[in-house]
């Protein structure tokens, strides 16, 4: 009895280890492994309906060799906005992935950075002659993440971390 009961409090131990560490996960903006370090910088983090974000997204090199990093996409990662776990398409962000494989290089103890413009608002373009439809964000909170697409790494599969940034809308 006294051994299934320590088994018990070890899983509900190690549940919560886990569910600690995707908490702390979804809170950061950087994460480190050996090899690398991946950050992302939003600025400012509160705008107004005329304002504008700038993200920055990078990877540092800390080995001594040149690395290759393979892509699904054309681009290395995507910028995706989001508001109450809902993908918004605010101006300079998205979720689309333009088919293609792509190769990406850093060398010894350099950075590779990535940057998008997020505007406040969204823009639908129509195929006619229409005028284009603009909708301003409502105000709140918004999530920017960074989604890697790379699933290889110096001919390994490997996959990238993501990394998100909370920012408001006034």
């Amino acid at each position: 009895m006294k051994l299934k009961t320590q088994s018990i409090t070890n899983i509900i131990l190690a549940i919560f280890v886990v569910m600690l560490g995707c908490d702390m996960l979804d809170q950061s903006s950087t994460n480190s492994t050996n090899d690398f370090d991946f950050h992302l910088d939003i600025d400012p983090n509160h705008i107004d309906q005329d304002g504008e974000i700038t993200a920055i997204y990078s990877i540092r090199n800390n080995t001594s060799q040149k690395v290759k990093m393979v892509s699904g996409c054309v681009q290395l990662a995507r910028g995706v906005v989001y508001k109450d776990d809902q993908i918004i398409g605010l101006e300079g962000s998205g979720d689309g992935c333009f088919s293609g494989i792509s190769t990406h290089k850093i060398g010894a103890g350099e950075n590779l950075e990535l940057e998008w413009q997020i505007k406040p608002f969204s823009v639908r373009y129509f195929p006619d002659d229409r005028e284009p439809d603009t909708t301003f964000a409502d105000p709140g909170k918004y999530i920017f993440t960074v989604k890697p697409d790379v699933f290889e790494l110096n001919k390994e599969e490997k996959r990238l971390p993501e990394l998100e940034r909370t920012f408001i809308i006034e």
